[in-house]
């Protein structure tokens, strides 16, 4: 006899398939780049990222290219100028580090309970040493390569499966509303911010609008007046 699957095992399969897709969303959703530049000797280049609150972030750097010529050193550095990852003649070298919470500074109406606002920035900055004098031309120079990937702190489902006696799927499921809730919570963010900054345009266009008419008036005033002085100036020189 075939077995054949009958209605119910065609939902709890296609129930799976959902899920599956759902995790594979989740597991691509941290956020990542990759940037490549060249540095000659004794020059140094800083590179800039706004990066949110209680996030973690790893990445690798690559020094290839003119091996032995110079030496390039990393320094990670956080909002308030502090060294997070500091590292001298790195050929590869991988970091890791996970943001605090960030003071929000300036306007109290961004405030949010989001625990991953507000952002900070933070610098990668790469100085380039030489080792011995170069030797002809042209002078030698190293290629760096910098990965940066980002990520929420999400909470340890490993030790809450165990305590509320949870089986994969569910764990799995509470992950993921988990995300879902942090990126609603970070859209929420990006409308607020977004309102915020189409208020301030508003206000600068009346305020330019208002300086536009008052410039006008004054120098509408000023063109008067010397119409009148010129007048008076002439009729007191009998030439009009």
């Amino acid at each position: 006899m075939k077995w054949q699957s009958g209605p119910r095992n065609t939902s709890v399969n296609r129930i799976q398939t959902l899920l599956l897709f759902l995790l594979i969303i989740c597991n691509v959703f941290p956020y990542s780049y990759s940037i490549q530049f060249y540095m000659n000797a004794g020059t140094k280049r800083c590179l800039s990222e706004e990066i949110t609150s209680n996030t973690k972030v790893f990445g690798e750097c690559l020094v290839v290219g003119a091996e032995g010529s110079m030496s390039v050193d990393l320094l990670i550095r956080g909002p308030q100028g502090e060294t997070i990852v500091q590292q001298k003649n790195i050929d590869k070298q991988s970091f890791s580090f996970t943001t605090p919470q960030h003071v929000l500074a300036g306007d109290s109406s961004l405030a949010s309970n989001d625990i991953h606002w507000p952002p900070a920035s933070y610098h990668f900055c790469f100085e380039a040493s030489p080792l011995r004098p170069p030797q002809g031309s042209p002078v030698p120079r190293r290629k760096v390569i910098l990965n940066v990937q980002t990520d929420f702190v999400a909470s340890d489902y490993t030790d809450i499966a165990k305590v509320q006696h949870l089986n994969s799927l569910e764990a799995a499921l509470r992950r993921m509303e988990e995300q879902f809730g942090q990126i609603v919570v970070e859209l929420e963010n990006v409308r607020s911010r977004e309102a915020h900054m189409k208020e301030t345009n508003e206000n600068t266009n009346s305020r330019v609008v208002w300086y536009s008419v008052v410039s006008i008036m004054m120098m509408t005033a000023a063109g008067a007046y010397l119409v009148y002085y010129l007048r008076n100036f002439f009729r007191q020189k009998k030439l009009i």
